[in-house]
């Protein structure tokens, strides 16, 4: 799938209620059309367009459905922002079959690390603790 490169100041000349712009995950999305239907309200989506920042991070806590994706994304996907690295492969729906669209590391703009990082050491560690119980309790034992 070819993508047009979208600058930040022709994404800001997008903003208002009867043309927006998002922009997820460094990709750009006319959502103009759809405001009105948006089962978030139209609030949250022209917020995102004002601000211009990445609404990635918040469209993944949402936990938005493979329907949504698939769908109402690939429907409103008109472009890549220039220069962005998107966090991870964006699924967009395109003539009713999957396609994954590479993308780069798009900077938060709240920073911090990745989430699945941090998650991962936090398991690691659990794991890593409740090995050392173990065997500290079966050392004991066979004192």
């Amino acid at each position: 799938m070819s993508l047009r490169t979208i600058s930040r100041q022709e994404l800001a000349a997008h903003s208002t209620r009867g043309d927006a712009w998002v922009l997820i995950h460094g990709h750009v999305f006319d959502v103009s059309s759809w405001m009105e239907e948006h089962p978030g309200g139209f609030e949250v989506l022209l917020n995102y367009s004002k601000s211009g920042n990445d609404a990635g991070e918040e469209f993944e806590e949402i936990r938005h459905s493979l329907d949504a994706r698939k769908t109402a994304m690939g429907k409103y996907l008109i472009g890549r922002l220039e220069g962005s690295m998107a966090a991870f492969p964006m699924h967009i729906a395109t003539n009713d079959k999957l396609e994954t669209v590479s993308t780069k590391k798009t900077p938060s703009p709240r920073g911090g690390g990745d989430d699945n990082t941090i998650f991962m050491l936090g398991v690691g560690a659990a794991v890593a603790i409740g090995v050392a119980l173990l065997i500290s309790q079966r050392r004991s034992k066979n004192l």
